[in-house]
């Protein structure tokens, strides 16, 4: 049997892609074994999925200061002997790395024991681990056709791997037939939510008049319910219903017409396959300021609306939104140009670029 050692952590936006391709893989017979932190978002979501974990002590330096760096090549030198050891124990004959630190002394340590090493970088502007890992590494993967920090020729644009509930399930613009009906707006600010959506929302929707109104369902954010139900009460919008967490984003995306979120790298791909049109903005304090990338890439091909955070007013967002509801074909067009830019194979690319380097 097979053995590919997966690294991706730290996020969910680093982790769901790489179970997306880990689950393809064990079905074809590969044994996926997983290198993550017991701090990250894998700790409890990649053995829930059934893989094996093998944990290395790893962390970012930003915002540590001068200790954090100091501490650094110490650090450093744990991880990758730890990396060293996984790899001499475990004999995969190939590793992912697809994003987070974690991927760092692990595929430096392939490089040392002359393991196949693959990348895959998910956002437009590289993180600084798949920098500097892409100088040998035997494969890179981009889910952007330019991602900055990346030698173009040496880059292999395939995109990012989505779960099979998100891939290929269509467009389609609620109330369609009826231009009167509401429109459906989805708001996702991630899984922490985004204040400022909490804020700017429901003023935006107590601009509008009735008859322009959305049926809203907003995702605001754990712990923050309280404070989002107050503010919609305060602008006398009665209604709306704040969660904290979506469980289901296949099923949100299906229900939505519009989307207002952030612009992670995996937002922009699954909103990409699922044909949702979607108004952008993006997180501010990014590193390297990705988000606002990965958002040009969508609004650059009139597939999406780029509203960056500090030009978002109330009624800004009530003119987009008004202006949605009464060109339905404004909003297919979105669409149908959004769906047109996805990727669907990628998931099943990016585990074929595995299996043909295990293989070799």
């Amino acid at each position: 049997m097979r053995t590919l050692l997966m690294m991706a952590g730290g996020t969910g936006g680093h982790v769901f892609p790489a179970l997306a391709v880990a689950q393809v893989l064990r079905e074809q017979g590969v044994e996926v074994v997983w290198l993550g932190t017991r701090r990250g978002f894998e700790a409890h979501s990649v053995p829930e999925a059934g893989f094996d974990m093998e944990w290395i002590s790893i962390r970012g330096l930003r915002g540590k200061g001068w200790w954090g760096w100091l501490m650094a090549p110490l650090r450093l030198t744990v991880a990758l002997t730890q990396s060293i050891l996984v790899i001499l124990r475990r004999r995969p004959d190939a590793l992912l790395g697809m994003g987070g630190f974690v991927a760092g002394p692990g595929g430096l340590a392939a490089w040392l024991l002359r393991k196949p090493l693959l990348i895959h970088e998910a956002n437009a502007v590289a993180g600084f681990t798949n920098r500097w890992l892409a100088h040998f590494a035997q494969r890179v993967m981009t889910g952007f056709p330019h991602s900055v920090g990346i030698n173009p020729k040496q880059g292999i644009y395939i995109g990012n791997p989505l779960r099979a509930d998100i891939v290929g399930m269509g467009i389609q613009v609620n109330a369609e037939s009826d231009a009167q009906a509401p429109l459906h707006l989805l708001v996702v600010g991630g899984s922490q939510g985004a204040r400022v959506f909490n804020d700017i929302v429901p003023l935006a929707l107590a601009a509008l008049t009735a008859e322009q109104r959305p049926s809203v369902r907003h995702q605001c954010g754990r712990g923050k319910q309280q404070a989002a139900s107050l503010a919609y009460r305060d602008a006398g919008i009665d209604n709306v219903v704040p969660c904290e967490f979506i469980d289901d984003m296949a099923k949100a995306y299906a229900w939505a017409d519009v989307v207002l979120c952030r612009a992670g790298a995996m937002t922009v791909a699954e909103l990409s396959a699922m044909g949702v049109t979607a108004l952008l903005v993006p997180y501010p304090h990014a590193i390297s300021d990705h988000q606002t990338a990965n958002a040009r890439f969508l609004s650059e091909h009139q597939a999406g609306v780029l509203l960056p955070e500090n030009e978002l007013t109330p009624q800004r967002l009530a003119d987009w939104l008004g202006k949605f509801h009464a060109r339905r074909d404004l909003l297919q067009g979105f669409g149908q140009r959004a769906l047109s830019l996805s990727k669907p194979q990628a998931t099943a690319d990016v585990a074929q670029a595995c299996m043909e380097s295990m293989c070799a």
